[in-house]
């Protein structure tokens, strides 16, 4: 994202959280929580394929209950965990949802506040939304919005997510990313 000076395309953000997706169904079969799921985090292969990379916060097993994460990408069950809170994979989702915001735009929400005012934000504040002014289309939209539900249980699972329209009407197409990274 540093080196591409425009904003992606939206078919090239369909195949990254596609890939994604794909990787958070094998590690939530496994129960397996990667708690820091960010743009940071996601490699580009030359093969066009985009990957899940720095495990060095992942949960072995669900329900956790540690404060482990990077803050703008962080969910509120997650931060809410310091309290009395448990959480499993849909944490991971919410860190899709605002990857997904990051991605679009170029910075996560809240990312202009400290972290700490960050945190508090998202576990007070309504979920952030992309903004629909900026060209995407209704079902990028609708994806982002269903994987930013406050309530993690409202949250659809990876393989579900894979399902709704933005990918099944949008082809496989790892040769999108293969140019990006040309």
């Amino acid at each position: 994202m540093i080196v591409q000076p425009a904003l992606l395309a939206e078919p090239e953000i369909n195949q990254i959280l596609r890939n994604i997706l794909k990787g958070l169904v094998y590690l939530h079969s496994k129960q397996i929580i990667h708690r820091d799921i960010k743009a940071g985090n996601i490699l580009l292969a030359e093969t066009g394929v985009a990957k899940i990379g720095d495990f060095g916060s992942a949960a072995s097993h669900w329900p956790a209950n540690s404060f482990v994460g990077s803050p703008y990408w962080m969910a509120p069950e997650v931060i809410m965990a310091m309290e009395d809170g448990k959480y499993d994979g849909a944490a991971d989702i919410w860190s899709l949802g605002i990857t997904a915001i990051e991605i679009a735009d170029k910075k996560p929400p809240l990312f202009s506040q400290n972290a700490m005012a960050a945190l508090y934000q998202i576990a007070q504040s309504d979920p952030p939304a992309l903004d629909s002014n900026n060209g995407w289309s209704q079902g990028f939209l609708d994806l982002v919005t269903c994987m930013l539900k406050k309530e993690p249980s409202d949250r659809p699972k990876a393989d579900e997510l894979l399902e709704f329209p933005f990918f099944r009407l949008a082809a496989d197409k790892p040769d999108i990313v293969m140019q990006l990274i040309r």
